[in-house]
């Protein structure tokens, strides 16, 4: 492991907003809501009145749409991006309307655009890096915790550092909504998909500890792996209990952190949504 210079996460931060380069010829509508920007792919349609929606946060807008093409999931698509770390996705998400209000807009334009009254069905919050805190947000609110089907952690899940027991841990104020999801993944009511790289911040709990901190909490094991799978990126470890799913790989650089966003078609591919 390595400490990572905070200069590097804040780089890794921008630098996931950059669009970059892909074959893929995608096609999607696009309408802007008052926070973030719905995309739907050309080819998808509900079925029936029910819609599937996932919600993604910090990342280029692009990557995250070719991503969830080549997933093969049937969704419309929410892409939500703010400037700097944590607490640019903490704060405003800290108001529990927010998300309330980016989910309604979402439904209304998608009832529009299909001619019909529409209900969400699966709801899927996904993050990459910094986007963890709009999601630790949105969690601690009871009625959207149920509401929530999925969650997927891509190199995204960060805390502070607290002292139980004489032991400096992840601290348990910040993580317990994320326990209690992955608990409910565990036991087959919901999937979470969680990746970490295993570079370390130094000042605040790394996304190998908040994860040891998961696998801990659930009673699941880490066992070795290896081999590069389909994210291009190559095995540590990883673990496994019910829906609730740990997947650990190699890399210390700031490239390494943002190939699990130039990766994480596998993490939506593992979801609940229904395949094209």
């Amino acid at each position: 492991m390595r400490f990572a210079n905070p200069v590097l996460i804040i780089l890794c931060a921008a630098a996931a907003l950059v669009s970059s380069a892909y074959a893929d010829d995608v096609i999607y509508a696009r309408y802007p809501l008052s926070t973030g920007v719905l995309y739907v792919p050309e080819d998808y349609s509900t079925r029936g009145n029910q819609l599937d929606l996932l919600i993604h946060f910090h990342g280029a807008d692009d990557t995250v749409k070719t991503n969830f093409t080549r997933s093969g999931k049937a969704a419309a698509l929410v892409v939500i991006n703010y400037s700097g770390l944590s607490s640019a996705y903490q704060k405003p998400f800290s108001n529990s309307g927010l998300f309330g209000q980016i989910v309604v807009e979402a439904r209304q334009k998608m009832s529009a655009r299909e001619g019909r009254p529409l209900r969400v069905r699966r709801l899927v919050l996904s993050s990459f890096s910094a986007g963890y805190a709009a999601i630790r947000e949105i969690l601690k609110s009871p009625l959207y915790f149920s509401l929530v089907t999925d969650v997927v952690l891509a190199d995204s899940l960060y805390a502070s550092y607290a002292t139980v027991n004489g032991h400096r841990v992840p601290d348990p104020t910040q993580m317990k909504d994320f326990v209690a999801f992955a608990k409910r993944a565990a036991q087959n009511n919901g999937t979470m998909i969680v990746t970490h790289s295993q570079l370390v911040p130094g000042t605040y709990a790394s996304t190998i500890e908040t994860a040891d901190a998961l696998i801990a909490a659930v009673g699941a094991v880490r066992v070795p792996a290896s081999g590069v799978d389909a994210t291009a990126m190559t095995l540590e470890s990883k673990a496994d209990l019910g829906r609730f799913h740990v997947r650990s790989y190699e890399g210390t650089t700031g490239d390494d952190h943002l190939m699990h966003l130039r990766g994480i078609s596998e993490a939506f591919r593992q979801t609940s949504l229904l395949s094209r």
